[in-house]
């Protein structure tokens, strides 16, 4: 990203800190939990898998995205892709 930007790495970690209060990789692990937390709830009925979204949103470690998603959500996983879309 900062070479596209023609602008150093520095430059870009302090801009995310100034803008959203969270280094660049915080903010992008927020945004993958967030855009799983969305598969799970629209994937209610099908035959999706918490594997299948936590994969498909960058997470190989599925004890690590179950335990931050705990974390943020609140619940595990598999609780928000059992509840039915409303």
């Amino acid at each position: 990203m900062a070479e596209l930007l023609d602008v150093s790495d520095r430059w870009i970690r302090a801009a995310f800190r100034r803008e959203y209060g969270l280094p660049p990789s915080a903010f992008f692990r927020a945004w993958q939990l967030h855009q799983a937390h969305r598969d799970l709830r629209l994937a209610g009925g099908d035959d999706t898998t918490v594997t299948d979204i936590a994969m498909k949103r960058g997470f190989w470690h599925l004890g690590r995205f179950a335990m931050l998603y705990r974390q943020r959500f609140g619940e595990h996983p598999r609780e928000t892709l059992r509840r039915q879309p409303s």
